[in-house]
């Protein structure tokens, strides 16, 4: 039988009653569950209770597999979109940017502009976050342990690890096109990520 989305909501209401915090994890695991239920035939609510009494522990127990498998279906999100062609126009805009700026200042002042706006960007997204996870529950398991060390690891290097000769003139600006680009697919990628499961349960 296939599930209303009030059907699927309740599920969702039950595991986050449960304890099941990321928001990711229970939209795989929701999915997993009314996935089962939708194989059998009769009334949902007793197939619900008889499921839930027989797999409730072994569900709860694969918390961190259900887990991983978000943050796998993230990445993939994220490796399609770097390889959209939005990327690669993104890329292509900042680097004319670059170049028009390296008409006007120096290359160190051009750097301190890219650390600069590259800070803010990235504080920015973190209040973001923050504040949409204490507003409306998004709370992200890929956010939390991939995206935020990912960010703060690359713009670590950038802000940190000086370019040698090899990133001088052009280099320079394909450097930082590239990254700013990549970080702008990151936060789209959270943006598609987010609307996927406001649609799915409605909040």
């Amino acid at each position: 039988m296939k599930l209303s989305e009030e059907q699927v909501r309740f599920i969702d209401t039950y595991l986050t009653n449960s304890g099941i915090k990321y928001l990711d994890v229970r939209y795989e695991m929701t999915d997993h569950i009314a996935t089962a239920l939708e194989a059998k035939d009769g009334d949902f609510d007793e197939n619900f209770r008889q499921y839930m009494l027989e797999h409730k522990q072994e569900l709860l127990a694969s918390n961190r597999q259900f887990g991983k498998l978000a943050r796998k279906n993230a990445v993939r999100l994220i490796f399609r979109n770097l390889a959209a062609p939005r990327f690669l126009a993104l890329a292509i805009i900042f680097f004319c940017l670059l170049c028009f700026l390296a008409r006007i200042f120096t290359d160190e002042i051009i750097t301190e502009i890219c650390h600069g706006a590259q800070f803010l960007a990235m504080v920015a997204f973190i209040i973001h976050y923050k504040y949409s996870r204490g507003s409306c529950n998004m709370k992200f398991s890929i956010i939390d342990k991939v995206f935020g060390i990912v960010a703060v690891s690359i713009y670590c290097v950038v802000l940190f690890v000086r370019p040698g000769n090899w990133l001088d003139g052009p280099g320079f600006m394909v450097y930082h096109a590239m990254f700013s680009a990549f970080f702008i697919e990151i936060v789209f990628t959270f943006r598609q990520l987010a609307r996927k499961y406001k649609l799915q349960y409605g909040s």
